[in-house]
């Protein structure tokens, strides 16, 4: 994940990786690799100098979650605003939460959150989907995919 403050900073940098990959990585990723770009509109990071990354040193790992087939895109902007990100905010661990849109039509979404380590991310993970399926309703429905790893490489 890649975040910039502006929307040609991002989409510079996306052509630029996109190229890279084709050029070197040809025969390993015959395929594009898939780009989720987002305005991010809910975040937080954890409190302390430098945000999230400031002065870390260790392992970051990172869960995205990926909902697709939104139909109530004003309350489920609502949830992750006053329900996901506050809990996530709270957990161990916490690094940093971000969340955005993938259309005009605000029917993708995408919420990436940091964490310390793997059992703390999964804790998290794990209470926001019984959150999802309690209280998510018709507007935040469970999430098509969740990818979570080891952050490789992270830089601020």
């Amino acid at each position: 994940m890649s975040l910039f403050e502006r929307e040609e900073q991002a989409a510079q940098a996306n052509a630029q990786a996109r190229s890279w990959v084709q050029a070197e990585l040809r025969d390993l990723l015959p395929d594009p690799p898939e780009i989720f770009a987002a305005h991010v509109d809910v975040s937080a990071e954890a409190a302390g100098q430098g945000g999230a990354f400031g002065g870390r040193s260790g392992e970051l790992y990172v869960v995205i979650r990926e909902f697709r087939d939104m139909t109530r895109p004003d309350d489920a902007e609502r949830f992750a605003r006053e329900t996901s990100m506050p809990l996530i905010r709270g957990m161990p661990g916490f690094l940093a939460f971000y969340s955005g849109w993938g259309d005009a039509g605000r029917t993708r979404a995408a919420v990436f959150t940091l964490f310390d380590n793997r059992e703390h991310a999964w804790q998290a993970n794990e209470q926001v989907l019984s959150l999802v399926r309690e209280k998510g309703g018709s507007a935040v429905p469970p999430p098509f995919r969740v990818t979570a790893g080891k952050a490789l490489v992270a830089a601020a």
